[in-house]
């Protein structure tokens, strides 16, 4: 049985596919309509597996009691080593930063900041972010941010 595009019977191919299937993912053409090669997944890099994530409240406990976090106008984020060859990303938004919708925005914007960022932050770190009360949830600010605070924790951090 070949793949069909919606009607019975009509097979697959890249004349009657619809672009918003296209677009939203829903069917992938397996290649590249302008280069006409197979296509490659550079995805396996950018994921955010459960490997880069603080999640127990017993390693949240551990950076905040380490006291070593820096900040600027828009994150404040807490640092401790955590003897592995990855960074881990913790978000710790509060009720203060505003209502859930904003909550949910900020977290969504800092960890696309990290996963797209994960490879050229200093490994060997558990941070948890938090946002600045009152800044704007700006991506390119978060993202401009995210990789500079590392850095300065890195060499505040003991060996």
């Amino acid at each position: 049985m070949t793949p069909s595009c919606g009607s019975i019977g009509t097979p697959l191919n890249e004349n009657n596919l619809k672009k918003s299937s296209l677009r939203y993912g829903r069917i992938r053409p397996p290649v590249s309509p302008a280069s006409g090669q197979l296509r490659q997944t550079p995805m396996t890099d950018q994921r955010f597996p459960k490997s880069v994530r603080v999640r127990k409240q017993s390693e949240f406990d551990r950076v905040h009691g380490s006291n070593v976090f820096v900040a600027d106008n828009v994150l404040v984020v807490k640092a401790s080593r955590n003897g592995l060859d990855v960074t881990r990303l913790g978000l710790s938004v509060g009720r203060r930063v505003g209502n859930a919708v904003v909550r949910n925005r900020w977290k969504r914007r800092i960890r696309e900041a990290f996963r797209k960022q994960r490879l050229e932050l200093p490994v060997g770190m558990d941070l948890v972010v938090r946002p600045r009360i009152g800044a704007d949830c700006d991506y390119a600010a978060i993202f401009r941010s995210l990789p500079r605070l590392a850095a300065r924790l890195e060499n505040k951090l003991p060996q």
